[in-house]
């Protein structure tokens, strides 16, 4: 019985090792973005350019959720910081839909590998989020895949299928054209805003640290301190009965400076596109506000 196990287990790690092998080969990453689904107006097509492709040389460069994206005007910013100004300042906003610490890793290791930008801006909220992404698996490379911090993730074996799945069909296929209009810029604007019911917020003040899983966060932060990057943390909150400042504000202030927006966009209903959005006047408002709080004004 002894002799069958081990013989079992013997062939059971051949199949594994030849798995494992193949999540570190070479792969397109253009191919795999291309397939990803309800993936907000092909954005991951934007990193892929930003990161991958033809890496950024940005000076200051933003991440976040889709609440980024929504409401950071990059070129707006780019234009007031450059007023009057010789050196000038190239601004990004690399926001991607959606909660997952583990892909913001991800990114600012790729932008890191080919570029060290002066200051990076993270997003933070109410309450730290949760760690696993489900696009994490399409931009990961193998070590990220199957590094045992990861394993704790619900979804570890599922993002390991994926990651293997692309690697392969990637061995007997090119990539297609796209057929996507490339973005112009990293900001993605709502123009107009949409019903929503503020009733069912409930926040809570915490004071204490975060007792959400932080690896990946801080494991982001540890990168950009060893690139010597300025980290600034930039609050956005959900609209209606908002709360004035996130969860956890003096375990941010450790590591960075952290932005509170002005109480006036946070009150005034024009400007929000939905509870967790600005709309494309709101962006206006906090991104002419944020150019002159970077500016030092």
């Amino acid at each position: 019985m002894k002799k069958f196990l081990l013989r079992g287990l013997q062939f059971s790690l051949v199949p594994l090792g030849l798995c494992i092998g193949l999540l570190f080969l070479p792969y397109d990453r253009k191919a795999a973005c291309l397939t990803i689904k309800d993936d907000c107006y092909n954005r991951s097509m934007w990193i892929f350019e930003k990161l991958f492709h033809h890496p950024t040389e940005a000076d200051l460069v933003f991440f976040g959720t889709s609440r980024t994206t929504a409401a950071i005007n990059d070129t707006l910013i780019e234009q007031r910081l450059n007023e009057k100004k010789q050196n000038k300042t190239r601004v990004i906003n690399l926001g991607y839909c959606r909660f997952g610490q583990n892909l913001q890793y991800v990114f600012l290791k790729e932008l890191l590998k080919h570029h060290t930008p002066e200051k990076v801006v993270l997003e933070i909220r109410q309450d730290p989020d949760q760690p696993a992404h489900m696009h994490f698996p399409y931009f990961a490379d193998g070590a990220d895949l199957i590094s045992t911090h990861a394993f704790f993730h619900h979804n570890y074996f599922g993002d390991m299928a994926t990651g293997l799945y692309y690697r392969l069909r990637n061995l007997n296929s090119t990539t297609i054209d796209s057929g996507y209009a490339p973005l112009s810029c990293g900001y993605q604007g709502i123009p107009f805003p949409l019903p929503f019911d503020t009733t069912d917020i409930d926040y809570q003040v915490k004071n204490k640290e975060p007792d959400e899983n932080m690896w990946y966060f801080l494991k982001g932060v540890e990168l950009l301190k060893k690139h010597q990057v300025k980290i600034v943390f930039l609050f956005i909150p959900r609209f209606g009965r908002y709360q004035t400042h996130p969860n956890y504000i003096d375990w941010y202030k450790n590591y960075g400076e952290v932005l509170i927006p002005p109480d006036s966009l946070c009150k005034t209903p024009c400007f929000w596109a939905n509870i967790d959005h600005v709309n494309t006047d709101g962006a206006t408002y906090l991104s002419e506000w944020l150019a002159a709080q970077l500016k030092g004004e």
